[in-house]
C-alpha cells in the first residue's frame, strides 16, 4: 500500500498482479482546468495479453485527456480506438471519475466496471454502479455521465473484480456487500490504513492462497476545497 498527497486530494492504492504482468490499470491524471481524473480499469484475463490491452488503454486514456474532461466521452474516444485493435476475449471495464475541488463535484461514468463506493464525511455510503457497457463490446459504444456533489472527508473507493470475486478455499466469494461494509467501518482511519485493512481482509479471506486474478485497490479523499 502507499499513500500519495496531490493537491486537494489524498490517495492510496493496493497493485498485486497475479502473474509477473497484469491486465489492470489504475492512473490519476491532472487535467487542464485543475481536476483530477482517477480511472480504474481491469482488462478480462491477465498475463501477457492482457497486459498489452492495459498499456493501450494507458496511451488512449492520455491521449483522450488532451481532448475532453468528460468522464462518457473519454471512454467513448478510448472504446472507439481499443475496439479496433483489441482482441474480442480482452474485453475491458474501466470506472473514471473526474473530481472538481473547486466546484465540489465528482463526475463518472463506469464501462461495465465495479461498483464504486462513495463513503460521506457524515458515513452516509453510495453505490456508484456502471453507467454502460464494458469497452470494446461495440466500437459505437456510449455511456451516462453522473454527476454527484462532494464535499470535504468524502472518500471515493475503486477496485477491480480480483477484490470482490477473491475466492476462499471453500468457494465462498469476498463480495461487494462485505467490502462496503468493512469500509464503511474503516472512515476515521488514514486511506493508507484502509488500504492495509482490505489487504489483510483479502489476505484472511483467501487463507493465504495466492490471488488467482489481478486485485487493484484505489481510495481517494477530498481534502480540501479550492477557491
Amino acid at each position: 500500500p502507499q499513500q500519495t498527497e496531490l493537491q486537494a486530494l489524498a490517495v492510496a492504492h493496493l497493485y498485486q498482479p497475479a502473474e509477473e504482468v497484469a491486465g489492470d490499470y489504475y492512473e490519476i491524471v491532472a487535467l487542464p482546468d485543475g481536476s483530477w481524473l482517477v480511472c480504474v480499469a481491469d482488462v478480462t484475463g491477465h498475463g501477457v495479453p492482457a497486459a498489452l490491452s492495459a498499456v493501450m488503454i494507458k496511451a488512449f486514456l492520455l491521449h483522450a485527456t488532451d481532448h475532453h474532461s468528460d468522464p462518457s466521452r473519454i471512454l467513448a474516444f478510448i472504446n472507439h480506438r481499443l475496439a479496433t485493435v483489441c482482441p474480442t476475449q480482452n474485453l475491458a471495464s474501466m470506472f473514471l471519475a473526474r473530481i472538481d475541488p473547486k466546484a465540489m463535484i465528482l463526475e463518472y461514468a463506469s464501462a461495465g466496471h465495479e461498483i464504486g463506493l462513495l463513503l460521506r464525511a457524515d458515513a452516509a455510503l453510495r453505490e456508484l454502479p456502471a453507467t454502460g457497457l464494458p469497452l470494446a463490446v461495440q466500437e459505437e459504444g456510449a455511456w451516462e455521465t453522473e454527476s454527484l456533489q462532494i464535499d470535504v472527508g468524502d472518500r471515493l473507493l475503486l477496485v477491480t473484480d480480483g477484490v470482490t470475486e477473491a475466492f476462499s478455499p471453500e468457494e465462498e466469494l469476498f463480495g461487494r456487500k462485505r467490502l462496503a461494509r468493512e469500509f464503511a467501518q474503516w472512515l476515521h482511519m488514514t486511506l493508507d490504513e484502509v488500504v492495509q485493512r482490505i489487504d489483510a481482509a483479502l489476505t484472511a479471506h483467501r487463507q493465504g492462497r495466492a490471488p488467482a486474478d489481478d486485485v487493484t485497490v484505489v481510495v481517494v479523499e477530498l481534502t480540501a476545497s479550492e477557491v
